[in-house]
């Protein structure tokens, strides 16, 4: 298989995650904080694999935006302060001990989840272009 059509695979969960991330962000906000941070991933992963070939095993935002940039990839419109903002949602918006004195479910807000989403929805764009 072409690494395109598979990169096209990647980037249709990111799409899949991020309207889950959309439903999800009024009721359990928690869970709209994870799946948006899960869409960003997902979507960076899909330009790195349209242009390298491969998939790092890596959940870090920032390191991924490292090796997107030794590929020639920015990302348009996404600052790298927003892409740690959602890089710290992978365990902040899952794990109990990773919050002080609070667990996610009563932690994280709908506003934090709109925020995550339209941090999201902007990878999601930038990566699309590398996909056409």
């Amino acid at each position: 298989m072409s690494s395109v059509p598979e990169a096209r695979r990647w980037l249709a969960q990111a799409e899949a995650d991020l309207a889950a991330a959309r439903t999800n962000a009024g009721l359990h906000p928690h869970v709209g904080c994870f799946l948006a941070q899960q869409a960003a991933e997902k979507a960076m992963k899909a330009a790195q694999l349209a242009r390298s070939g491969v998939v790092a095993r890596t959940h870090s935002l920032s390191q991924l935006e490292s090796m997107l940039a030794q590929l020639g990839i920015t990302l348009e419109g996404v600052k790298t302060r927003a892409l740690r903002d959602l890089e710290r949602l992978n365990v902040e918006a899952r794990y109990p001990d990773a919050l002080p004195d609070a667990i996610p479910a009563q932690y994280f807000t709908s506003a934090d989840a709109e925020e995550a989403i339209t941090l999201a929805a902007a990878v999601l764009a930038a990566a699309q272009t590398f996909l056409a």
